[in-house]
């Protein structure tokens, strides 16, 4: 949401361009956490499941050749698997293929010293 801080761009691309890439999506979503101190969340999974939806219709359109989206959610998406499924990602792509990242779930990060937030520690909580 905005209220977040997020920000929107909107694309046109004239029906003359020729097409990009494949569109790539891996989609995470986590509602129930094994580890402790993370509680469950309610709507994680199901925003992840929607949102690979509308990465597929989208990857139907231009200026993408296609969608190949990958969903990992709840027991599925292990800090492993996510790892492995971005990996997959980087070793099929092409330069003109776009990939599109997209967490929910719980997420941390590392204090430092004095208990300040330490630069480039964020972190997000798989199953």
């Amino acid at each position: 949401s905005f209220a977040r801080g997020e920000a929107a761009a909107d694309v046109t691309v004239p029906a003359t361009a020729a097409r990009a890439g494949v569109l790539r999506g891996l989609v995470v979503g986590v509602d129930r956490y094994r580890q402790l101190g993370f509680p469950d969340l309610t709507a994680s999974a199901n925003d992840a499941t929607l949102m690979a939806r509308v990465l597929e219709r989208v990857g139907k359109e231009k200026p993408f050749e296609r969608a190949e989206v990958t969903t990992l959610t709840d027991d599925r998406a292990t800090p492993k698997a996510v790892l492995a499924a971005l990996d997959k990602a980087a070793d099929e792509s092409n330069p003109d293929d776009w990939l599109v990242l997209f967490l929910a779930g719980h997420g941390f990060a590392q204090a430092a010293a004095g208990g300040e937030v330490e630069a480039g520690s964020w972190y997000f909580a798989g199953y």
